[in-house]
């Protein structure tokens, strides 16, 4: 048989067992190798990274690790394509200025200069200041 096929002798053995376990001659389920991480893993990265977007992967590598074993260890990687598959981009948020009073100042001033006053009516009411 297995001449006639011009495969080796185990791909023949492989598939007569497969037809004799199944009934079919299909792939079986469950074969490959397994995930290091599970679904509450994936779920936990995800929960820290949405608890601080600043964080870097480096970080994050260094949390989920922090309470595994040797051998349970996980690779920036890992972490990095999984958080991708996800949906997490990694882009961090622009940061704000500082408020030192210099730029408070120039903010006030580029603020003052650009404003048209001349449009803004003020309303005294029962509520209060109110601008139109």
């Amino acid at each position: 048989k297995a001449a006639f096929v011009h495969d080796g002798n185990v791909v023949v053995k492989y598939a007569l067992e497969s037809i004799a376990e199944t009934g079919t001659y299909k792939m079986r389920h469950g074969r490959g190798r397994e995930q290091k991480l599970t679904e509450a893993d994936v779920r936990h990265i995800k929960i820290l990274n949405t608890r601080d977007r600043r964080k870097t992967i480096s970080d994050l590598h260094a949390e989920m690790n922090a309470s595994r074993s040797e051998s349970e260890r996980v690779s920036r990687m890992t972490i990095s394509r999984r958080l991708l598959e996800q949906g997490s981009k990694g882009r961090i948020a622009a940061k704000k200025p500082l408020l030192r009073p210099a730029n408070i100042q120039k903010c006030l001033r580029f603020a003052r200069e650009s404003a048209d006053l001349s449009s803004v009516y003020v309303i005294l009411g029962d509520t209060g200041l109110q601008y139109i």
